[in-house]
């Protein structure tokens, strides 16, 4: 995902459902940033309310946006950026 933060705060873009909460599972307090469709939001209530709590930015964006942040098709609705 290509963020507005420094490239020393975002040095990865994890995409996809299931990798997007593998990272949230197990790498958390790396996340700095969180992007996902209506569709994924179902699925992501841990992880946006974890996102609220930590004032970590949380967006839903269209596919068509999440798809060019991600710089790929196969997002399946979410991406995480981690430091």
């Amino acid at each position: 995902m290509r963020v507005d933060l420094p490239s020393s705060e975002a040095s990865e873009a994890v995409y996809g459902l299931r990798a997007g909460l593998a990272v949230f599972d197990r790498r958390r307090d790396e996340i700095v940033r969180v992007a996902f469709t209506a569709e994924a939001r179902p699925a992501l209530d841990d992880l946006v309310r974890w996102a609220a709590s930590r004032s970590v930015p949380c967006e839903e964006l269209s596919p068509q946006r999440l798809e060019r942040a991600a710089d790929s098709t196969h997002h399946e609705g979410l991406c995480v950026s981690t430091r």
